[in-house]
């Protein structure tokens, strides 16, 4: 990833530190998911997510973000 980021314009140590931070979240996210299975199950969790992320895809399908 962080050579794409370069390709973008940043200098290197921008993109290693964009790349770290995104995998710190990405870390956290699936965390996060690890729980939220855990306890509501995988169909529950995964239709939800899909509800809770469906105005948003909404939004930039229709290219309002």
């Amino acid at each position: 990833m962080a050579y794409t980021l370069e390709l973008g314009g940043l200098s290197d140590t921008s993109a290693f530190n964009v790349t770290m931070g995104l995998s710190f979240v990405m870390l956290i996210g699936n965390m996060f998911g690890w729980i939220f299975v855990e306890r509501y199950g995988r169909r529950s969790t995964a239709l939800y997510g899909k509800n809770f992320q469906q105005p948003f895809m909404e939004l930039h399908w229709r290219g309002l973000t």
